[in-house]
């Protein structure tokens, strides 16, 4: 699958997250010049009372542009296992990899009884052009693992850097 970013940082979480984001929380939040801050931010106004690890954040080691990224690698997390990597949370079997500078307008756009209503991929393929200039704005990927529910890992090996 490829992705386009324009920061040279992706938000990786479950969509299902968003239906608990507020456009009127994370409005102030600068995504684009303190993604780790920002990430940070977001995952608390998301879940107040959790510990950390929901939504992963990844900083491209090539900076901005258009990546290649393998989804096979997707994993359990496993403390054991060394490397860089990115760690996110999944609760319904799937979630979303876009970059940080679209998160505002993703909440903004994104419809809660539609979402609910439709094959979660397809919605994501329809939102695609509503918050991005690019046609790889958003990756929707589900878990491959048979029971989903749980922290994640992908590694930073997986983002290949195409231009």
């Amino acid at each position: 699958m490829k992705i386009y970013s324009e920061t040279g940082h992706l938000i990786i979480m479950d969509p299902a997250y968003l239906k608990a984001a507020n456009a009127t929380e994370i409005q102030n939040i600068d995504f684009v010049h303190q993604p780790q801050e920002a990430a940070q931010k977001l995952e608390r106004s998301l879940f107040p009372d959790a510990y950390g690890g929901l939504i992963g954040l990844v900083r491209l080691e090539q900076g901005p542009g258009l990546y290649d990224v393998d989804l096979q690698q997707v994993a359990f997390w496993d403390v054991e296992t060394k490397g860089n990597k990115v760690i996110f949370g999944v609760d319904l079997g799937s979630f979303i990899i876009f970059d940080i500078k679209l998160i505002q307008l993703l909440v903004q756009r994104f419809d809660h009884l539609l979402f609910d209503q439709v094959d979660t991929e397809h919605y994501f393929q329809s939102l695609q052009p509503q918050i991005g200039d690019h046609q790889h704005t958003i990756i929707w990927g589900r878990s491959p693992l048979p029971f989903a529910e749980g922290w994640h890992e992908l590694p930073l090996s997986a983002f290949k850097k195409i231009n």
